[in-house]
C-alpha cells in the first residue's frame, strides 16, 4: 500500500494510518495500482468486511465450558471488542462439567434443588460466578503449589548430584582416602549416638543400627561379637567354670536377663499404649466437634424452613447421617420428634455422634494395641465414654503382658525350657 501511495505522489505514506491509507486509494486511479492490484483489492476489501461485521454487532465468542485457568477465559474473551471493535461474549456452562462437578457444582446443584429453580431455566445469578472464580482460584493454587515443589525437589536433586559428583571426583584425583573415610565414620557414629541417646524410648535403635554395620561374625577359629551380643556376655559375666553350681549359675543369669529384657519390653509397651491413647483422645474430640458443629449448621437451616418445607423424617436422618459419615439409628418416636420438633432431638443426635465416634475410635485402639505386641486383649468392650474406653483397654494390654510374661519366663514358661534343651 505504501508503495503504492509513493508512487501516487503522496509523500509520507508510512506516517498514515490504515483509515487514511483507505481513503487515499480509494482517490487513487485503479491503473496505477500496477503489479499491486490484488493486494489494494484485498486490503480495500477488508474495511468493506469490517464494515459489514460492526454493523452486524462485531464478533460475538461463545464459550461452552470454562477453563480451570482464568487467564484462558480471559483470552478467549479477548477474541472479542478488540481495539475499540464491537464485540461481546457468552459462556455457556453445565453442572456436569468437571470444573464444576470437581469444585463445587453441588452446591449449586442443592441450591437448585432447594429453590426448586426449573432446569430449564438459566442461571445468571452472581453466585453461580462466584463459585466458578473460587473454584478456578483454588486449581490455579494447586499448579502453583505443584510447580513450586517440583522446583524444590529440582534443587534437591541438583544439590545431591553436586555431592556425589564432587565426592566421585575427589575419589578419582586423591591417592589416598583414609582420612576422608575416617571422617565420614566418625562423623556418623557421632549423630547416631546422640540421636540414639536422646531418644525418649532408649538407646534400642542404636544398638539395632550396630546390630546391622557389625553382625556377629567368625574369623578363623576366633568369633567375633557383635556390640549388642557383647554387651549381653558382659552382663552375664561368664567365669568358664564348668562345675555344676556354675552351670546352675549361669542358668539363673540367663533367665534373670531374659526377665528383664521382657519386663522392659512390656513397659515400653505400654508407655506407647498411653502415648497412643492420648493422641487418639485429642483426635477423637476434634472429629466429634466438627461433626457436631455440621449437624447445629443443619438443624439451624430446618429452623429457617416452613413445616411444610421439610423433608420426611426418614429423609433427614438419611442427609444426617451422610453429613456427618456416620451410621445413626432412631427409634420411631425419636423419627417422629425429628419431623414434629427438630430442636428437641437435637441433642439424643449429637450424643449418638460422640458415642458412635467413641466407639470407632476404640476399636481403631485395641486394633492397633493387639498387633503391637500380637495378644488378643478383647474385640468387645462396654463403655459409657472415652475415659471409661481408655481405662478398660489400658488394664485389659497390662493383663494381655502379664500372660505373655508368665507364658515367656514363668516357672514353666518357654523359655525356661529352652535354656535347659540348649544346656549340657
Amino acid at each position: 500500500m505504501n508503495r503504492v501511495l509513493s508512487k501516487a505522489g503522496y509523500e509520507d505514506p508510512f506516517d498514515m494510518t490504515q483509515e487514511e491509507r483507505r481513503a487515499a486509494l480509494k482517490n487513487v486511479d485503479p491503473s496505477n495500482f500496477g503489479i499491486y492490484d490484488a493486494e489494494v483489492n484485498l486490503f480495500l476489501q477488508y474495511f468493506e468486511d469490517m464494515e459489514r461485521v460492526k454493523e452486524l454487532g462485531g464478533l460475538h465468542v461463545i464459550g461452552s465450558e470454562r477453563h480451570e485457568a482464568r487467564r484462558i477465559d480471559n483470552q478467549l474473551r479477548g477474541r472479542a471488542a478488540r481495539q475499540g471493535d464491537p464485540g461481546s461474549s457468552r459462556f455457556y456452562l453445565s453442572l456436569e462439567d468437571d470444573l464444576m462437578r470437581l469444585q463445587g457444582g453441588s452446591q449449586v446443584s442443592s441450591l437448585m434443588e432447594r429453590l426448586r429453580v426449573d432446569d430449564s431455566l438459566p442461571l445468571e445469578v452472581r453466585i453461580v460466578g462466584n463459585v466458578i472464580e473460587q473454584s478456578q482460584h483454588r486449581i490455579e493454587g494447586a499448579n502453583f503449589d505443584v510447580r513450586k515443589h517440583l522446583l524444590e525437589y529440582d534443587d534437591v536433586l541438583n544439590n545431591q548430584r553436586a555431592q556425589i559428583y564432587g565426592q566421585r571426583d575427589r575419589i578419582f584425583v586423591k591417592e589416598d582416602l583414609s582420612d576422608d573415610i575416617a571422617e565420614m565414620l566418625e562423623l556418623e557414629v557421632k549423630q547416631r549416638v546422640e540421636t540414639g541417646l536422646e531418644d525418649e524410648e532408649g538407646p534400642w535403635k542404636l544398638i539395632a543400627w550396630l546390630e546391622q554395620v557389625q553382625p556377629p561374625f567368625m574369623a578363623g577359629e576366633r568369633f567375633f561379637p557383635s556390640f549388642g551380643l557383647s554387651l549381653l556376655l558382659k552382663e552375664l559375666s561368664l567365669s568358664g567354670d564348668a562345675s555344676a553350681g556354675a552351670a546352675q549359675a549361669f542358668r539363673q543369669a540367663t533367665l534373670d536377663l531374659v526377665t528383664r529384657a521382657v519386663e522392659l519390653e512390656n513397659e515400653h509397651h505400654l508407655h506407647a499404649i498411653e502415648v497412643l491413647i492420648d493422641s487418639t483422645e485429642t483426635a477423637l474430640e476434634a472429629q466429634i466437634e466438627a461433626r457436631q458443629d455440621s449437624v447445629d449448621a443443619y438443624f439451624d437451616g430446618l429452623r429457617d424452613m416452613e413445616d411444610a418445607e421439610r423433608p420426611r423424617p426418614q429423609k433427614m436422618l438419611e442427609e444426617i447421617n451422610a453429613l456427618v459419615g456416620l451410621q445413626l439409628k432412631l427409634n420411631n418416636e425419636q423419627l417422629r420428634i425429628l419431623g414434629e420438633d427438630p430442636e428437641n432431638i437435637k441433642e439424643d443426635i449429637r450424643n449418638l455422634i460422640s458415642a458412635n465416634l467413641t466407639g470407632v475410635y476404640a476399636s481403631r485402639v485395641i486394633a492397633a494395641v493387639q498387633n503391637r505386641f500380637g495378644e488378643s486383649i478383647g474385640e468387645k468392650f462396654e463403655i459409657s465414654g472415652w475415659d471409661d474406653a481408655a481405662d478398660k483397654i489400658l488394664e485389659a494390654a497390662e493383663n494381655a503382658l502379664n500372660l505373655r510374661r508368665e507364658r515367656l519366663v514363668g516357672a514353666n514358661g518357654q523359655i525356661p525350657r529352652d535354656i535347659d534343651n540348649l544346656m549340657p
